[in-house]
């Protein structure tokens, strides 16, 4: 009779340090939320709208007709090379080689015209 409250005793013990972890998880958990809580508080009422100048426009035009004419050299190097491919795979009588020719012509004169073609759809 004696071990059964022995045992007794110590499942209560065990029970009591499990609340108590549970307690400081808990806390653990509330402070945490109340971190993040005032942290996207802080986000939302503190931020300052930023707005761009005048003389940034005329700079980001300058950069994108920069970029566009590399695109377009590039597109002239890829056209020159797809119609070389082409004309050796004519004269070798190569059908692979012919395929591929075609195909970097094609895509050479695509990535030439990239700027009107975006023009054209409205994308720019």
């Amino acid at each position: 009779m004696g071990g059964f409250f022995y045992f007794k005793k110590k499942d209560t013990q065990k029970n009591m340090n499990k609340n108590l972890n549970t307690e400081k998880r808990n806390r653990r958990t509330k402070r945490l939320l109340v971190r993040i809580g005032t942290a996207a508080v802080m986000a939302t009422l503190l931020t300052v709208s930023a707005f761009a100048a005048d003389p940034v426009l005329p700079v980001l035009d300058n950069m994108t007709d920069f970029v566009f004419s590399l695109v377009r050299a590039l597109g002239v190097i890829m056209t020159i090379a797809g119609f070389v491919l082409l004309a050796m795979s004519v004269f070798q009588q190569d059908p692979h080689h012919r395929a591929q020719g075609i195909t970097a012509l094609i895509i050479g004169i695509v990535i030439t015209f990239t700027k009107e073609i975006l023009q054209g759809i409205g994308a720019i």
